[in-house]
């Protein structure tokens, strides 16, 4: 049998009990993950009341009866409700995609698809299809929590959301038959 010398054995445990402790703190520290808290936020609302979109101002229905790529985006009121929820610049960011990514679903539109109408609305909660055979689809805004974004509609099918930042993939919906 081969005798370690004392020198490795007392540098072996010298490494072996930080990692021990470091171990222990991990899995003690993880058994309270399941409690939950609510984080305040430095405009005072919690966490999950900033990730919900503000409600909409308006009650109105804008009806959708044909061959469409309908985009959508807050009222002015939801807008300012937004801003205050919203750190300057995560809100400057996310208008500046925004911008670019509905700018870019037009010119796409326009040049790839010039048989769907594009329309834009904005002072309206609720957006209401009419398919072919006269069924009609009520999407209501505020279930949405994108405060912008974009649905197609063919007239066969039940109107989907649209990915504007990946939109040839979404148009692929009007193909389908």
């Amino acid at each position: 049998m081969k005798q370690i010398p004392y020198s490795n054995l007392r540098m072996s445990s010298v490494r072996f009990i930080p990692g021990m402790v470091f171990l222990f703190l991990i899995v003690f520290s993880c058994k309270r993950s399941g409690e939950t808290k609510k984080v305040e936020n430095v405009t005072g609302g919690t966490l999950n009341e900033i990730h919900k979109k503000p409600v909409s101002t308006f009650q109105d229905t804008f009806v959708v009866n044909e061959v469409s790529a309908v985009f959508y985006e807050p009222d002015s009121i939801q807008l300012l409700k937004i801003k205050e929820l919203t750190q300057p610049r995560i809100y400057e960011s996310s208008m500046h995609e925004y911008f670019y990514q509905r700018r870019n679903a037009h010119l796409t539109l326009k040049q790839n698809w010039p048989q769907v109408k594009i329309v834009d609305t904005q002072k309206v909660r609720y957006l209401q299809f009419i398919k072919n055979n006269k069924t009609k689809v009520l999407i209501d805004l505020n279930d949405y929590g994108d405060a912008y974004g974009m649905f197609l509609f063919d007239t066969r099918q039940d109107p989907v959301p649209a990915d504007m930042a990946n939109l040839d993939e979404a148009l692929v919906y009007f193909q389908n038959k």
